[in-house]
């Protein structure tokens, strides 16, 4: 078997995760809170960033190939863990194998693939090859992706079962890869030198560093923000989660196809733009733009743009990679610098992903998306600075830096005001539940919430649960979703994520009227108003004498939930307790 279709059948098995469109969702059913699930995104970057340098160098010294064998048997072991257990101290351990795993072929397979087709005299199929490899691998996603939905609710651990087979095909591919040449060996200090060198040789030029930061643009929008924000964007426009393999699929498609064409995707255009150095940036210009407005388009049409900007992932990856490739000179320290590359981008993607929870808890998804697109269409203005690119390029880079600066610091000052916290009950306030058999959303709840939380509002719940639904907080909400699941009769699933706080009783002692759960949301508030609705009286009572504004819904010849334009007034004439200033918006 050729060394081309080694190459296509490591890398199709190996990223081939079928847990991907799902693992939010997995880990949200099985208790971990948002936050939760975003510091171990986290720390999965920062132990990246741990594992990547000494993986890159053991990858040179003792051989690409070991690295490729070792990761694809660590990787297949970390999908068996979800498995077996599901707490957050597993799902972490899953994630950092996962870092060990990545870290360990990071480099290591495209430094494989160059370094031998250099050593035929066939560098310049480079491009091809890696763009092949990422067409096919995509469309054996789209392939997989598509039923890990219906995976999830056949058997919740059934997503990384599948996942864990396919790592043992990449692992059988990975033994039938060619062996790296004559190895050099090395001490210590040796290895400490080549470290230091190959850093240094990385800032002797600018080609290199310039290659590594357009690439972690892309990282941050592709990798990051897709496989982070993916989910929780498409159930901010109430699509159902069955639907998001199928949405990835589309992705797929348009990824896989735009891959395949990359190597002549600069015949089609003119003779001045035919270089890939000038066409690279541009199309990350254009990547990033799109990025923008994702957050800010409605229902299906955010599945167009998350199509198109697939596209754009798919020209673009393979043409950063040659030029990066190309512009190191120095064979030995390949690997090493691909893993230096990778540090920079899991280095920024830890930052980044560390602060997802507060900036959407503070602002808004939509700013998120439009911030994240402006700052990498600021870093790849700085790489281009001292460049030789096209002016015009410059111009409409700075062009659109400073409008949608403008267009988000507006955005900023509009949601600046920290808004007070509105706490539901749950039964027959949000949901009906005066049925045993069926359960579903009261007429304009969804879109009622989502006004909420698109004016900055902070929502929360406040549940009264029987005390046998658990010994843990994370026991009680695990079963109350799965309550609720078993029993939902709606069109539109139900959206756990809407809500920024669940409070629950952890005895039946606590349960509403009893003050202890009130007490708790004025706790989580801190020094903002809260307002509280339900349908019971003497919840609304006890509510009220604690301070809180209260509306009771459901009353005959009023509005369902407290209206909108009327809330700002409304906690200014009921709210009976001390605030900041600037917890409320102007009336």
């Amino acid at each position: 078997m050729k060394l081309e279709r080694k190459y296509y059948g490591f890398q199709l098995f190996f990223n081939l995760l079928v847990w991907i469109p799902i693992f939010y969702e997995f880990q949200k059913i099985s208790g971990l809170t948002d936050q939760q699930i975003f510091n171990i995104q986290s720390i999965y970057y920062l132990a990246f960033i741990i594992f990547e340098v000494p993986t890159g160098f053991v990858a040179d010294q003792f051989g690409k190939k070991k690295a490729l064998v070792i990761g694809a048997a660590i990787l297949a072991f970390s999908n068996l863990i979800p498995v077996m257990s599901v707490t957050y101290t597993l799902f972490l351990i899953h994630f950092l194998l996962i870092a060990m795993a990545r870290s360990l072929i990071s480099g290591s397979a495209s430094a494989l693939l160059y370094d031998h087709l250099k050593e035929k005299g066939e560098a310049t199929e480079y491009k091809r090859i890696e763009g092949r490899a990422r067409s096919l691998a995509l469309v054996a996603r789209l392939l997989t992706w598509p039923i890990a939905g219906f995976a999830l609710k056949i058997m919740p651990g059934l997503p990384y079962i599948i996942t864990f087979a396919f790592c043992l095909v990449a692992f059988i591919f990975s033994l039938m890869l060619p062996n790296d040449g004559k190895l050099e060996k090395v001490t210590k200090e040796k290895a400490k030198a080549d470290i230091i060198d190959s850093i240094l040789y990385i800032f002797k030029g600018d080609s290199v560093l310039r290659f590594m930061l357009q690439g972690a643009g892309l990282f941050i929008l592709q990798r990051v923000c897709m496989l982070q924000l993916f989910q929780p964007l498409l159930k901010a426009k109430n699509i159902d989660v069955q639907s998001f393999g199928i949405v990835m699929s589309l992705m797929t498609i348009a990824e896989a196809f735009a891959a395949s064409k990359s190597a002549d995707f600069n015949k089609y255009l003119p003779k001045s733009l035919r270089q890939d150095k000038t066409t690279l940036p541009i199309l990350t210009i254009a990547l990033a733009t799109v990025f923008v407005f994702l957050g800010r388009l409605d229902g299906h049409l955010s599945i167009v743009g998350l199509v198109i900007f697939s596209g754009f992932c798919g020209l673009i990856f393979p043409m950063q990679k040659q030029l990066l490739n190309d512009s190191i000179s120095e064979d030995s320290k390949r690997a090493t610098i691909l893993s230096l590359e990778s540090i920079i981008h899991r280095g920024l993607a830890s930052i980044f992903t560390f602060s997802i929870g507060y900036f959407i808890t503070r602002y808004s998804l939509p700013l998120l998306f439009q911030w994240t697109g402006i700052a990498i269409i600021g870093i790849v203005l700085l790489t281009l600075i001292n460049t030789k690119a096209k002016m015009t390029v410059k111009i409409v880079s700075l062009f659109l830096i400073l409008n949608l600066s403008v267009l988000a610091k507006h955005q900023v000052q509009k949601t600046n005001v920290i808004r007070p916290w509105i706490f539901f009950d749950l039964g027959n306030t949000i949901v009906d539940t005066t049925s045993k058999k069926k359960i579903h959303y009261y007429p304009n709840t969804v879109q009622y919430l989502k006004n909420l939380k698109e004016q900055g509002y902070r929502i929360g719940v406040i549940s009264n649960i029987p005390e046998k639904f658990g010994k843990t907080y994370e026991e009680k909400l695990a079963t109350l979703k799965s309550y609720i699941d078993k029993k939902w009769d709606d069109k539109v699933p139900f959206d756990w994520t809407v809500f920024d706080e669940i409070i629950l009783p952890m005895k039946d002692s606590e349960r509403k009227p009893a003050p202890i759960l009130f007490k708790k949301a004025i706790a989580r508030a801190g020094r903002c108003p809260i307002v509280f609705m339900g349908e019971n009286n003497k919840e609304i009572e006890a509510a009220k004498n604690l301070g809180l504004s209260t509306f009771q819904v459901g009353e005959k010849d009023k509005s369902f939930y407290l209206p909108q334009k009327g809330l700002v007034q409304h906690v200014q004439d009921t709210f009976q307790r001390d605030f900041k200033d600037n917890c409320l918006p102007p009336l």
